[in-house]
């Protein structure tokens, strides 16, 4: 599980929450120091955008424009509840967007549902090699 934080943002809750699911969390700031840590073990990637940034939308999109991080759910953390960027967040590329602050609770929820579709398109295509990668 990859997280990115901007540096000045970093919430360590929120990476003891994602440990909590199982999974290995590897911290790094955002943009380029993100797209850097991509490997293969990568599962989800949680983008925390505070600030909301023309770079963030940027990751999002080097992201979804790299065949091998198509499929990895992507879900983005903002304390923005503006429409029109929640709506440009999506359009980017992001599976799922949360409005901070949550609770840890749905937190784990909405991870986990990710999860649980990445495994079930992962499934898909063993059994069916030319399923593409997004639709």
């Amino acid at each position: 599980m990859l997280l990115g934080q901007a540096e000045e943002s970093r919430d360590q809750e929120l990476e003891l929450i994602m440990a909590s699911l199982g999974h290995t969390v590897i911290a790094t700031p955002g943009g380029l120091p993100l797209l850097r840590s991509l490997g293969p073990a990568i599962n989800l990637v949680i983008l925390d955008m505070d600030p909301p940034t023309i770079d963030s939308l940027d990751t999002l999109q080097r992201l979804r424009s790299d065949s091998r991080w198509r499929a990895v759910p992507l879900l983005v953390l903002s304390r923005s509840s503006d429409a029109a960027y929640k709506q440009a967040c999506l359009d980017y590329g992001a599976d799922d967007f949360i409005v901070k602050p949550t609770d840890r609770h749905d937190l784990r929820l909405h991870c986990k549902n990710l999860l649980r579709m990445k495994e079930a398109l992962d499934l898909a295509k063993a059994r069916d090699p030319s399923l593409d990668d997004r639709s």
